[in-house]
Formats: C-alpha cells, sequence, structure tokens
C-alpha cells in the first residue's frame, strides 16, 4: 500500500443496524436499484455471469444481499442459460425489502424475491446455482467473507462478487459530494411511487442522509480486488480470479469471480 492509497476502514452502516427502521432502509435499497439499473453501473458484468452460467450448466442465479433487488432487473434480460431455458434468479436479504420483492415478481416473472430473512454468514448454508453479490462484499468482515465463501463453494458453483467502485480518494470524494443531490434529483421517477418515500426524502430528509452514510462508509470499507483474491486463494478447491472492470460511467467495479477447477477456466 502507497501513500496515496485509501485505506480500508470499518465503520459502521445504518442499512446493517437490526433496528433501523425498514421504511428508510427500504427507501435507500430502492434508490440503489434505481440508480443501479439506470446509470448502467454493472452493464460490464454481463459477458461474466453469462460464462459462469455456461460452465455451470444451470439456468438458476441466487443473489445474495439484494437489498431493493440490486441490479438484477436490469440485467436479468441480457442473461441466457446453456440449456435455452430461462434464467431464473431468486434474490435474498437478512432485512428483505418486502414491497420491493411484489413490485419485481411483478415485473419479471422468472425472478423471485425470499421474504424470509437469508444470513449469508450463517455455516453451512448452501445456494442454488450460480451465486452473485452486488454492492455487498463490503458489510462483512474478513473471517465473514471466507464463510460466505466457503458457503458458496458448498454448492459446486461458480461464484461471482461484484463492487460498484473500486476503493480510492476520487470514488471516495464523489460519494461525499454526488449522493444527497442523486437521490433528490432521482426519487419522483423510482417505482412504485410513494407518498412515505417522498416524505422522508424532501420534507424529513432520512432516506438521503442514510444512503448519504452508507454510501461514504462503503467506499472506506471496499475490498481491493487482489485483498478478495487472497482471501479466496485460501480454499484450493476453486479457480480464482479478481481485477477490475471500466463501465461507461468511466467507474472501475471490483470483482471476484471463482468456480470449481473441475469446470473449465472463465474468460473476462
Amino acid at each position: 500500500m502507497t501513500l496515496f492509497t485509501l485505506p480500508r476502514i470499518r465503520i459502521f452502516e445504518w442499512e446493517d443496524l437490526p433496528g433501523f427502521p425498514d421504511l428508510i432502509r427500504s427507501g435507500s435499497t430502492d434508490f440503489l436499484r434505481f440508480a443501479m439499473i439506470q446509470l448502467g453501473v454493472y452493464t460490464p458484468v454481463i459477458p461474466m455471469v453469462n460464462e459462469m452460467l455456461s460452465r455451470s450448466g444451470t439456468n438458476k442465479i441466487t443473489d445474495l444481499c439484494s437489498g431493493g433487488g440490486g441490479p438484477l432487473p436490469g440485467l436479468y434480460s441480457h442473461f441466457h442459460s446453456p440449456t435455452g431455458a430461462p434464467v431464473e434468479v431468486l434474490l435474498t436479504d437478512k432485512f428483505p425489502n418486502q414491497e420491493a420483492g411484489v413490485y419485481l415478481k411483478n415485473q419479471h416473472e422468472k425472478l423471485r424475491y425470499e421474504s424470509s430473512s437469508v444470513d449469508v454468514t450463517s455455516p453451512d448454508m448452501t445456494f442454488p446455482g450460480v451465486t452473485t453479490m452486488f454492492s455487498s462484499i463490503h458489510h462483512f468482515t474478513e473471517e465473514e467473507v471466507r464463510q460466505i465463501l466457503a458457503n458458496a463453494q458448498a454448492s459446486g458453483q461458480p461464484i461471482g462478487i461484484f463492487e460498484g467502485a473500486k476503493r480510492g480518494w476520487a470514488p471516495l470524494l464523489g460519494a461525499i459530494l454526488a449522493i444527497p443531490l442523486m437521490v433528490w434529483a432521482l426519487t419522483p421517477f423510482i417505482r412504485p411511487l410513494r407518498g412515505w418515500r417522498l416524505f422522508f426524502t424532501y420534507l424529513i430528509p432520512a432516506i438521503p442522509l442514510m444512503t448519504w452514510w452508507d454510501g461514504t462508509a462503503s467506499v472506506l470499507k471496499m475490498y481491493r480486488a487482489e485483498e478478495l483474491l487472497a482471501l479466496a486463494k485460501e480454499d484450493e478447491a476453486y479457480e480464482w480470479k479478481s481485477g477490475y472492470l471500466k463501465n461507461s460511467l468511466g467507474m472501475e467495479l471490483t470483482y471476484l469471480v471463482g468456480w470449481p477447477k473441475e469446470i473449465q477456466n472463465i474468460e473476462q
């Protein structure tokens, strides 16, 4: 680490607190879903996810820590299974966004949101199909990351972990300056339109303040690609690859992908 490398700093996020009001948490995760999809933040990972589906021979994706749905509802139409069957996506979260689950089910026939809480750090938990995580691995300690990887690998399927930025000073400054403005600007376009969301955005700005704090904390907590790779390589049953992808916004995404050694190499 050089003098100019932003160190990884553990700091709390409101989203992670069990007693935090679900309404405010849902407002923030709804915004994140909308922004990720509309801005095409994760478009560069589409070929990588399709390759994982192809190599594994499955049409199922289990997404962990999905929040309000994350980017998958926007990426879904670009995914293809090796058998030609429609890709089925299961969204999960420790604090499931129930309203988002109903909304997304009505929008996508093959996209389902698990209504019960799913704690991805519980030992011996396995997930059907390809496992994905978007904008969420930074919430966990190194030991918890090891457990998540172990749980995903127990299914014998590929896993893809993706973060919407690369930890650094420029993304940190961008989060500090831009997030509240983006929440205020985009909220009227988020569907379904809800009065409580408008109230807690414009009259009492709890949603933009929470999103600003958590977004800034997320950049500080993000693992760099080499840090994720070091944690993953402790398991020799999988092949691992990590690095960065640049999207159309000029942002660098961080990724870690892994697959059983008996599955052929996954090309970027």
